[in-house]
């Protein structure tokens, strides 16, 4: 095809385009691996597929006569309740026809048509309970009774059906799926600690053991030697919660008037709080990436929704930003600083990083090319995420943290794919492994739309 030729060297040898090659190729060519890895499966697994779907088809149409039957269920039940609300009232306007007539409250004839009605509403609807409505209801519990055995025992038939195919499952079958799309980021098998060694020794990653951190998933590699890790960790902070009780309390006072008594009752709720310090907790995901590209340069930038904004508005973004920007470079003039507005003003208010203590490494790193990339990342609303990570330059040190990354499964396994429906475990396995590729695959985007990155290497490498 066309357009394989025209980024072909990107999974080899660099991806200086992320958005455009994740849209031309890599994202038909992982979901390609994916199909062709779980037809492997499916052809060593020797299972029968049309059998399967046939035992599904009966699964469905069982599922189906069950709601009918429970819905059936639930409308002979809301009779019921109704003809007993019938009878309880009737049964009331009886006896209460009765109590007028014995004590003479009224001589008419009302007390006499209530307590006819009455004890016929009342006979009828008892009769109505037992005869028609009971004997059905208990008829058709017995019928989805026996639909429930059938629906349970098409279900064990459907999975002795895949039982090869699901014993084929493994635990890393996403990042082997990765890797064979993109060799260029290279995920390790298993976590490999040299790697976070040589983040702290060769590029300054900080070694603080925290505490308040515990870390619940970690995933290391390398970028042509750059090394690098996804983690997910548990952070604890210590808050305050307020805390409130209450209670009613009553009295009573005494006053006369008159020489005549008069007592008066009173109440108030009485309301206490207490503010101590409480627990909390959430999960912090992002990419520690590792390169000496641009040694000195320090900076932080948060994400600006771009992808929220159509491009008037953009230009109405910037077009204010763009005043503040120059009275910041201004002012930073005066005092001896070294700041400057980039040429690409889009790019220096949606970007930001304005707190950048080199300008000369800022803009070696964010070349023309780069701002490009970066801006249509930012700016993307169909194939990607948006401007939804917030990014971190601590001179080698770079942290990419993405809100998308957060709700990511990494260690896919068998109890993600396993199914009694072949066509459901096919589609959910393909789904689960694409989310997967595209998810850690713009996690990565940031650091591949700067070519500098991947053409500066680790002398070791």
């Amino acid at each position: 095809m066309e357009k394989d030729t025209t980024f072909e060297s990107f999974g080899e040898e660099n991806i200086f385009e992320p958005l455009a090659a994740y849209k031309n190729i890599f994202k038909e060519k992982f979901n390609r691996n994916a199909q062709e890895y779980f037809d492997g499966l499916v052809e060593k697994s020797k299972i029968d597929i049309e059998a399967n779907k046939e035992t599904n088809r009966k699964i469905k149409k069982a599922v189906a006569e069950a709601e009918q039957l429970d819905k059936k269920i639930r409308t002979k039940s809301g009779w019921r309740l109704f003809l007993i609300f019938l009878a309880v009232v009737s049964f009331i306007a009886f006896i209460g026809g009765i109590i007028i007539t014995v004590q003479g409250i009224q001589d008419t004839w009302v007390p006499i048509l209530t307590i006819t009605l009455g004890l016929v509403i009342a006979i009828f609807s008892l009769i109505m309970i037992f005869v028609a409505i009971n004997p059905k209801i208990k008829a058709l519990q017995l019928q989805k009774n026996e639909e429930d055995k059938r629906i349970k025992k098409l279900k064990n038939e459907a999975w002795e059906q895949l039982k090869s195919l699901n014993d084929l499952f493994g635990n890393s079958t996403n990042i082997d799926l990765f890797k064979k799309t993109i060799p260029l980021i290279n995920l390790d098998q298993t976590f490999n600690s040299k790697r976070l060694d040589y983040l702290v020794n060769k590029f300054g990653l900080a070694d603080n053991y925290d505490l308040n951190r515990f870390t619940l998933y970690v995933q290391s590699g390398d970028i042509i030697g750059n090394p690098f890790f996804l983690a997910r960790d548990l952070v604890h902070y210590l808050g305050t919660k307020t805390y409130s009780g209450s209670i009613t309390i009553t009295w009573t006072t005494t006053t006369y008037i008159n020489g005549k008594a008069s007592v008066q009752h009173h109440s108030q709720v009485l309301t206490a709080y207490v503010t101590k310090p409480c627990p909390y907790y959430h999960k912090e995901t992002y990419l520690v990436y590792g390169n000496e590209a641009a040694p000195d340069l320090i900076f932080s930038r948060e994400d600006s929704d771009a992808e929220l904004l159509n491009e008037k508005q953009i230009q109405k973004v910037v077009a204010k930003e763009e005043k503040k920007l120059n009275k910041m470079a201004e002012k930073s003039l005066k005092k001896g600083g070294t700041f400057t507005v980039m040429g690409n003003t889009e790019f220096d208010v949606l970007w930001g990083g304005q707190n950048r203590n080199n300008e000369v490494q800022f803009r070696l790193l964010f070349t023309p090319l780069a701002q490009k990339q970066l801006l249509a990342l930012m700016k993307d609303k169909t194939v990607a995420y948006g401007d939804d990570f917030d990014f971190i330059k601590h001179k080698k040190i770079n942290i990419v943290e993405p809100e998308h990354l957060a709700t990511t499964i990494f260690e896919l396994g068998p109890e993600h794919y396993r199914n009694y429906d072949y066509e459901e475990m096919r589609k959910n396995f393909l789904f689960l492994n694409n989310d997967f590729f595209k998810s850690v695959y713009f996690t990565f985007a940031p650091i591949l739309a700067i070519p500098i990155y991947q053409q500066h290497k680790p002398h070791e490498y």
